[in-house]
């Protein structure tokens, strides 16, 4: 386990929750993601569901204060010395506030935001072919997912997520880059940000993470 907390930002189909997963198994560390909460609490068939199945569904940021509410209900469940790795949140300033206030609450509020940068173009090629099981949530990216027809983990029918369509995808980057944009510079100036290239390959990501995480300074 990690002494410090670890934030993994990018824009969609960066590669966010592949490296979160990953870094969760090497480190023995819980991980919270933005979006797996999010999709979750779309599914209630609640008045509150359906407004962020709507709005997820086009491609749109969810209210802040919702957000900060099912972060701290899922943190709840966990021992507050443990360190954990939050994927996709902060994502705009107004959320950096409701960050801070959340590790005020844990034994452990040092952190590191790792950010993986990717081409636009790269974006829409990974989302347009982009699958997922909506059974356990698994995300499956070309050529992987133009050859499978079901997930291999549970067996079931791998889909299109109605938030990867073209309009959605043009829509979520450009809110990610106006709204994440100050993000990256608050961390920035606190020497807090670690710039990953997202291009690379799954491994070749993840190796370069993990090196930058034993430097005693952050690029």
């Amino acid at each position: 386990m990690l002494s410090f907390n670890l934030v993994i930002l990018g824009p969609q189909g960066s590669g966010k929750g592949t490296q979160t997963e990953l870094l969760s198994k090497r480190f023995r560390m819980p991980y919270l993601g933005a979006g797996e909460l999010i999709r979750k609490k779309a599914q209630e068939d609640t008045e509150e569901g359906r407004k962020i199945k709507t709005l997820h569904n086009a491609g749109l940021l969810i209210e802040n204060s919702l957000v900060k509410n099912l972060f701290e209900k899922e943190l709840s469940k966990i021992p507050k010395e443990q360190t954990v790795i939050f994927e996709g949140y902060p994502r705009n300033l107004e959320q950096i506030k409701d960050f801070e206030e959340i590790l005020k609450k844990r034994t452990k509020r040092d952190k590191r935001v790792i950010i993986l940068k990717i081409k636009d173009e790269t974006v829409y090629k990974r989302l347009s072919g982009r699958r997922y099981c909506p059974f356990c949530e698994k995300n499956y990216y070309p050529p992987e997912s133009l050859r499978l027809k079901k997930c291999p983990v549970c067996n079931k029918e791998i889909i299109k997520r109605p938030d990867d369509s073209e309009k959605a995808i043009k829509k979520r980057l450009n809110i990610y880059k106006k709204e994440t944009k100050p993000v990256i510079s608050y961390f920035k100036k606190r020497s807090e940000l670690i710039s990953v290239n997202g291009e690379a390959s799954i491994g070749e990501v993840n190796k370069a993470i993990i090196r930058k995480l034993g430097r005693s300074k952050f690029d």
